[in-house]
């Protein structure tokens, strides 16, 4: 298996654990966020075919994919090129059907991270359903 989406795969089982078997909520929000940032990644390294490059080499394929640095941060130069690959492969609604979910996402995981905001049960659930609709989203649209 390739290592960002091993990782990926880790990160949204102990989403799970988190919430099921732990019962720690706002940890289990970060899990389900990082799930799809590293399976996006995985699409870019795979598109890119900086799999193929050295440890050395492949993360400067993948500042030359993401672009140019911006204010957003990098989690922000990763969605939106994935979304330009939504629109290479005429996939516009997928694209913004994905957009809104992991950004919507973001916004949760910024909350559980940083704000002093109650995180409940329902609330880890949802976060990790729709972290696993978009996982399905990228999984059906690319082959990779």
């Amino acid at each position: 298996m390739y290592p960002l989406l091993n990782k990926s795969e880790e990160n949204f089982q102990a989403a799970f654990l988190l919430i099921n078997d732990k019962k720690l909520f706002a940890p289990s929000i970060h899990c389900s966020y990082y799930g799809c940032i590293q399976h996006m990644l995985h699409i870019i390294y795979s598109i890119s075919g900086a799999y193929n490059l050295s440890e050395n080499d492949a993360p400067r394929q993948i500042e030359k994919e993401l672009g140019e640095s911006d204010s957003n941060g990098y989690h922000h130069k990763v969605v939106n090129k994935i979304r330009d690959e939504f629109q290479k492969i005429n996939q516009h609604k997928k694209g913004f059907d994905f957009r809104r979910k992991i950004l919507d996402i973001k916004n949760v995981r910024v909350d559980a991270d940083y704000l002093p905001k109650q995180i409940d049960e329902p609330m880890s659930n949802n976060t990790l359903n729709r972290a696993l609709e978009i996982r399905k989203i990228l999984q059906d649209s690319f082959k990779v």
